[in-house]
């Protein structure tokens, strides 16, 4: 039992946990809407292009600030997001070269392989330049030449 001086504060302190107790909003229910896509064809392209484009607003706002860190780390984040790879995926299957491969020989054009394509996309990281030296090479005819080689 609280003493007679810490009555007040207990009862309300009782009164605010009381009220803790009950929540707004139910557990399973999420905040925002979820987004579940279960095929190329039920993506919502507004909200893909919508980030992508609010990331490539916040690169342009960081270089002109000249935060080039901040903008060096927002590339990667946007060259690495799923949104980013779903909008390259559909720039690519949609231009005038859409009946192409690419460099890794896989035609997208059906819209399982689409849906497929974004985790296979792998953003190379990029290795630090080694420094190069020179040697001289002999060629039949041509005489020597000079070769480039890295040092590692």
């Amino acid at each position: 039992m609280p003493t007679s001086v810490m009555a007040p504060f207990y009862e309300k302190f009782t009164v605010r946990l009381s009220m803790r107790k009950t929540q707004m909003n139910l557990p399973n229910s999420g905040c925002a809407s979820e987004t579940i896509w279960t095929n190329w064809n039920s993506i919502q392209w507004d909200k893909v292009a919508r980030a992508v484009k609010s990331l490539q607003t916040r690169i342009v706002k960081a270089v002109k600030a000249k935060h080039f860190h901040k903008a060096k780390a927002l590339l990667l984040l946007l060259t690495r997001s799923f949104y980013g790879k779903l909008l390259a995926i559909l720039r690519v299957t949609t231009n005038k070269g859409s009946r192409t491969c690419g460099v890794d020989k896989i035609l997208w054009n059906t819209p399982q392989r689409k849906w497929k394509a974004p985790p296979a996309i792998i953003v190379a990281v990029v290795q630090p330049l080694l420094p190069i030296f020179l040697t001289l090479v002999c060629q039949n005819h041509v005489g020597v030449r000079l070769l480039g080689q890295a040092i590692s």
